[in-house]
């Protein structure tokens, strides 16, 4: 039986088709692209479904996935905090608050220009997944694989919240 147009069980997805998508990232983290240069010319990231790891030096730190992931790669380095979630994160670990205090904070607009301005020495590696449930279910797998637990909270699930959550960070999702 499918289930949102998805043609493998829990059971493949696990064995047989996330490992596959997890080699490719694998792969392609050896060659990330630069966010400097996709900054210059964003069609090198396609504008297909998928999932994709921002990596600082060969160390990957942020998974995230997307239905159009050169328009996400490019919010990552907007100047809007609502859209670069992952400089707004930055921002609250290096000024050590939490996450829903960082905007609020005298030195957030400093240190959020800092953080984007980091990503650029970040790269990016990416694999198409066309099917969106296999994309939203592949992404925490990936996130655990790679250990990128510093910056992936998956936060926007609302059955998880930090007080529920053993081990988690101090920096606290955003509500």
């Amino acid at each position: 039986m499918s289930l949102h147009g998805c043609e493998h069980s829990f059971e493949e997805l696990a064995l047989d088709v996330f490992p596959v998508h997890l080699a490719s990232l694998i792969n392609s983290l050896r060659r990330p692209l630069s966010l400097r240069i996709f900054l210059d010319n964003s069609v090198l990231i396609p504008t297909l479904p998928g999932c994709y790891v921002i990596s600082q030096q060969e160390t990957p730190i942020y998974v995230g996935i997307a239905k159009n992931m050169r328009r996400r790669i490019q919010d990552h380095l907007s100047g809007d905090p609502s859209r670069a979630n992952l400089a707004v994160r930055m921002a609250a670990k290096e000024v050590g608050v939490k996450l829903l205090a960082i905007k609020k904070h005298p030195q957030f607009v400093p240190t959020f220009e800092s953080a984007k301005n980091n990503l650029l020495n970040c790269g990016v590696s990416w694999v198409d997944i066309e099917n969106p449930l296999e994309m939203y279910i592949f992404e925490p797998y990936c996130a655990m694989k790679l250990n990128t637990c510093e910056y992936n909270f998956f936060d926007t699930l609302q059955i998880l919240h930090p007080k529920n959550i053993r081990g988690h960070n101090t920096v606290e999702p955003t509500r």
